[in-house]
């Protein structure tokens, strides 16, 4: 996976916890946070500043960004953006522009994410390691009498497990659509159709070398379909099958006069 993507990945990750949003951080700021928390020692700011700008956040999460050259107070200058992850409880006065970007850029703190939660059966001082950020932890997975035991959950009820969640939580969407992922799956499907857009910019890299036109403008316009019959997929998906959004995703690119797929079925085994 390419380093954008990896970055596309964690960042979308990272945009689904709270402390990270509603708030300016520039991207010295975001280094830090995907460098300490996501281990990604090997990005570069420009890697960082080239990815981020593109993500588009599904609703009610919008993405703000501002580049800034500032004057430091050794009189050298410095270019910077910074990144505001919008949700629905920001003010307007979060999402102002602070009044020093300077400030902004020096004096950060790092958002405190939490670890993943513990297993019931590792030990009390595993326990007391695994979740830095929340004080409760022992209250909300169960409470031991002694050192071994542990007071059991009540019975999964089954009925209500089974309406938890939507249809790209199903173990249907999963096998469709990111089969070796264990990740989200609409995660999962972005990720594909912003490398797809990336073959469709650059069909070498599919090939991973040099390509003739011929095959270069055959990968082009493949990916132009399966980015639309995706992102389609994405908007339709249970109300519509695989197979209707394969047939809109063709129409849509023989209106722009793309037609390399030559059936059907060739659209619906890529996925």
């Amino acid at each position: 996976m390419s380093k954008s993507l990896v970055i596309r990945k964690h960042f979308l990750d990272a945009c689904q916890i709270r402390l990270c949003r509603n708030k300016w951080y520039g991207d010295n700021a975001w280094m830090d946070i995907l460098t300490e928390h996501y281990n990604l020692a090997t990005i570069t700011k420009r890697q960082l500043n080239s990815t981020l700008p593109d993500i588009i956040l599904e609703d009610p999460l919008k993405l703000h960004y501002s580049r800034q050259a500032m004057r430091l107070e050794d009189g050298t200058h410095k270019k910077a953006v910074f990144y505001f992850i919008e949700d629905n409880n920001c003010t307007k006065r979060q999402l102002q522009h602070p009044k020093s970007w300077v400030d902004t850029y020096h004096n950060y703190v790092l958002p405190r994410i939490p670890r993943k939660r513990p297993r019931l059966d590792c030990s009390t001082s595993e326990r007391d390691e695994i979740d830095v950020c929340d004080e409760n932890v022992e209250g909300r997975i169960g409470t031991r009498n002694n050192g071994n035991e542990i007071i059991e959950f009540p019975p999964l009820n089954e009925d209500i497990a089974k309406n938890i969640g939507d249809w790209w939580d199903s173990p249907e969407a999963r096998k469709l659509y990111a089969p070796t992922s264990l990740g989200d799956v609409k995660i999962e499907l972005n990720i594909l159709i912003d490398l797809l857009e990336e073959f469709i910019y650059d069909p070498r890299r599919m090939e991973g070398g040099e390509i003739d036109d011929s095959k270069a403008t055959k990968i082009i316009h493949k990916s132009i379909i399966l980015r639309l019959a995706y992102i389609l997929a994405l908007e339709h998906r249970p109300a519509k099958t695989w197979e209707w959004c394969c047939k809109e995703a063709i129409k849509k690119a023989e209106s722009m006069g793309i037609r390399t797929i030559n059936d059907q079925e060739e659209c619906e085994s890529s996925q």
